[in-house]
């Protein structure tokens, strides 16, 4: 059994952040488990998971960027009590299904407003915040997989096999305060490609569907970035809540050609920089049943006073792409990124975004 733990006072809203995280392996090999984890804390974003304690919490409340008059981006805070069960059952072929259940209590830092009408939760027409209850089962294939593996964690060092993922979401309304009910299915590929001479490219392919009348913070909301330091699995020139879709695809691709430029260059090859290039792309929409019931955060409809407006993706993609050198002392990339489609008045379409990781 695997247990840890942290806690922290924060003195600006005198609240009391937590977490809690329970691991338990009855099998290593192949994996099988159960996980508890419980957080009360702050966020950048609508999920813990991939935003509490993630470059991207760091980055964006820390670096955050600054619009063309000078003015840093506005932060984008929300207070996120979050539960969550999960069992993990693996096979040696390397088919794996984890199925669960969380429970996230959203109270948003910033404007938000949800129309329930009178029918979702009557008597209010508004809601501020929000509790919602999903179930969810995860099919995956990842053949030849191999891990790094400790004690308890594991980290994956990848397949050179393409590896297939569907997720079935299902929120259901009445399970611990649940507000909404919902489904979701969302489909995602992830893989390599070795392109001798030229090095490898490495590709997410994402596309989803969800169905039901739901506040936009549950639906998808694509990573942005709101700092400095590179996000490697989100948008470097998109900010942080800019898009919410119920309908989307997204594609993540990064070709590194190795040492195919810089090995030919005398002096500069003992250093062992690397190239690489990145792209990015996101479609999709909204129902209007959505749109009407999201209408105070949209675009063009919210407040004044509001610090952004949520817009809905189109058939015109959102694309960007960077370009830039890798394995600096061995751990760090410099990138180079332009926004191409859906520019923004009001801040730079290009910037430089500076990243770490190990590169052997």
């Amino acid at each position: 059994l695997l247990a840890k733990t942290y806690a922290a006072y924060g003195l600006e809203d005198e609240r009391f952040k937590y977490g809690l995280d329970f691991l338990y392996l009855f099998d290593k090999r192949p994996r099988h488990s159960i996980a508890v984890t419980f957080r009360n804390d702050i966020t950048t974003g609508s999920n813990i998971d991939e935003n509490f304690g993630s470059r991207g919490f760091f980055s964006d409340v820390v670096f955050r960027r600054t619009d063309e008059d000078g003015d840093q981006i506005p932060l984008k805070l929300m207070f996120l009590r979050e539960g969550r069960i999960e069992y993990f059952k693996e096979w040696d072929v390397g088919f794996s299904i984890t199925s669960g259940l969380v429970n996230r209590q959203m109270d948003p830092y910033f404007h938000f407003n949800y129309l329930t009408d009178g029918s979702d939760l009557a008597p209010d027409p508004t809601i501020s915040s929000l509790t919602s209850s999903e179930l969810t089962i995860t099919g995956r294939f990842a053949y030849q997989e191999k891990f790094l593996s400790g004690e308890f964690n594991r980290i994956s060092a990848g397949t050179k096999y393409p590896v297939v993922s569907l997720q079935y979401s299902l929120g259901v309304k009445g399970i611990l305060g649940s507000e909404f009910n919902y489904h979701k299915l969302e489909l995602t590929v992830d893989d390599n490609l070795n392109i001798k001479p030229l090095g490898k490219t490495f590709y997410t392919l994402t596309a989803g569907k969800q169905f039901g009348r739901v506040p936009y913070l549950l639906m998808e909301i694509p990573q942005g970035n709101d700092g400095y330091f590179l996000n490697y699995y989100g948008f470097n020139m998109m900010n942080q809540y800019e898009f919410a879709a119920d309908q989307y695809a997204m594609l993540f691709a990064d070709h590194h050609f190795e040492g195919f430029f810089f090995q030919k260059i005398p002096l500069i090859r003992e250093l062992n920089f690397r190239t690489v290039v990145s792209f990015r792309a996101l479609i999709g929409g909204m129902t209007d049943e959505n749109k009407a019931a999201n209408k105070p955060n949209l675009e063009g409809n919210a407040p004044d006073d509001a610090i952004f407006q949520v817009k809905s993706p189109s058939r015109i993609p959102y694309l960007e792409v960077g370009a830039g050198i890798e394995n600096i002392l061995r751990i760090f990339r410099v990138d180079a990124v332009w926004r191409l489609t859906k520019k923004l008045e009001n801040q730079s379409n290009f910037g430089i975004r500076l990243g770490m990781r190990v590169s052997f």
